[in-house]
C-alpha cells in the first residue's frame, strides 16, 4: 500500500523486499532501506507500527542514533533487526521536475489506505487535517477536550497511586523500591 502511494508521487524505484521492508533502488549494488515495520499478534488484536524515512537532514548520522548503549542488556522476543544502508525518499527528487513534498506523500498514503479499506470520505478528510498545525485550531482548551463529544469520549481511568515494586539491576548498582521506601545499594 505504501509503495503504491510512493509510486503515485514519483518514487517509482521503491519496492518491498523479502523482510517486508520498503527499499529504494539508487543505482548502488544494494537497495537502500526507506521504511521498516514491526508487527505483534495477540489473541485479540494485531498491532503494527511502521516508519518511512522521508527527508531527514541527519541521514549520515542515523546509524549512530539507533545504536543503544543498553543493547546488550535488552532481551526481546521479536525478530532481530538487520542493519541496512538507508536513504531518504526525497533523494529521488533531487533532479526531478516536481519538488519533493512530505505533505504530498502523506496525502498519497491516506488516499491509498482509503481506497484499499474503503474508508468513508469524512474519515479521510479528518485524517488529512490531523497533521495541520493551525493556530486557531489549538487556541484554547477546546482542542484538547471540547472537540470530542460525550458519546465519543472515554471515561477517565482509575489510576492506582504509588509504586508496588520496582527492581532494576545494573552492573554497578541495584535499585529496589518496595512500597514505602526507595533504596539504592552499591554492589561490589
Amino acid at each position: 500500500m505504501v509503495v503504491r502511494a510512493l509510486h503515485r508521487v514519483g518514487a517509482t524505484n521503491t519496492s518491498v523486499n523479502d523482510r517486508h521492508d520498503i527499499v529504494m533502488s539508487t543505482g548502488q549494488p544494494q537497495p537502500r532501506k526507506i521504511s521498516g515495520s514491526a508487527f505483534k499478534l495477540t489473541r485479540h488484536r494485531a498491532l503494527h507500527h511502521g516508519t518511512c524515512l522521508l527527508d531527514t537532514p541527519n541521514i549520515n548520522r542515523l546509524g549512530s542514533f539507533l545504536r543503544s548503549p543498553a543493547r546488550d542488556y535488552i532481551k526481546a522476543k521479536g525478530v532481530e533487526s538487520v542493519r541496512s544502508p538507508v536513504a531518504n525518499v526525497s533523494s529521488v527528487f533531487v533532479d526531478a521536475m516536481m519538488p519533493f513534498s512530505i505533505e504530498r506523500v502523506m496525502a498519497s498514503i491516506v488516499e491509498e489506505f482509503a481506497q484499499m479499506y474503503q474508508v468513508d470520505a469524512d474519515a479521510v478528510r479528518r485524517a488529512q487535517r490531523a497533521h495541520v498545525l493551525e493556530p486557531e485550531l489549538y487556541a484554547g482548551d477546546t482542542w484538547v477536550a471540547g472537540a470530542v463529544g460525550e458519546s465519543q469520549g472515554y471515561g477517565e481511568p482509575d489510576i492506582k497511586k504509588g509504586i508496588d515494586e520496582l527492581m532494576v539491576r545494573a552492573n554497578q548498582s541495584r535499585f529496589i523500591t518496595p512500597p514505602d521506601s526507595l533504596a539504592l545499594t552499591k554492589i561490589d
